[in-house]
């Protein structure tokens, strides 16, 4: 597995300084969010919690706990910075669509939620995460608030609704006869040298 290297770190020198000060004072909470944030200064901000999870060997709720206080003892005093990470999200990630016509999107960044519920509300509205904490339940209408400000507003609907379009489509019923094939074959590769007497026996369980 990848490591982080801390050997090319920038602003180390800051970080120890900033230890040192108050050493003796400072919980083991301090330090663990001092070091998030020196870790998110030399080019992981972008880094999902998953990969810095699996890296830093902690549970991924720690990981979005640590970036959440970061973000409240550093805060972002240009609301462009939450403007961009939010116009990199419409124009990246992926979009669906619940039962009831409202837009479903990921916004991994609590700030960066926050942020966004903070400006439906000042319009007299508000989005649901209720369900899973980084999912955003929004109506079309509460989106289009949300994008408000956004230059080529025409050009992020049209892409949010190509997003919708093809991840709402239904998985076939049935596999088609050349889906099966690959899949046979790809399960004869995969089989045939492990455990070759089961082979046959699985490729007729995919079959029925």
């Amino acid at each position: 597995m990848e490591k982080i290297s801390v050997r090319e770190w920038k602003h180390m020198d800051e970080f120890v300084q900033l230890c040192f000060e108050p050493f003796g004072s400072m919980t083991k909470n301090d330090y663990e969010v001092e070091l998030m944030h020196l870790l998110l200064e030399n080019g992981n901000e972008e880094k999902s919690d998953h990969y810095l999870s699996t890296r830093l060997r902690m549970p991924i709720s720690k990981v979005k706990r640590l970036r959440y206080e970061v973000d409240l003892r550093y805060p972002k005093d240009d609301e462009n910075y939450y403007k961009d990470a939010f116009y990199r999200i419409v124009k990246d990630s992926s979009f669906k669509t619940d039962n009831s016509g409202n837009i479903l999107f990921s916004v991994n960044n609590k700030a960066l939620r926050e942020f966004l519920s903070d400006k439906l509300e000042q319009s007299g509205s508000f989005f649901d995460s209720s369900f899973v904490s980084n999912i955003i339940r929004v109506t079309p209408a509460d989106f289009l608030i949300l994008i408000a400000d956004f230059e080529k507003k025409d050009t992020l609907v049209k892409r949010v609704k190509e997003s919708i379009a093809q991840n709402n489509k239904d998985l076939p019923k049935d596999l088609t006869e050349e889906g099966l094939e690959l899949i046979e074959s790809l399960f004869k590769d995969a089989t045939s040298h492990i455990a070759p007497h089961l082979t046959k026996y699985f490729l007729n369980k995919i079959k029925k």
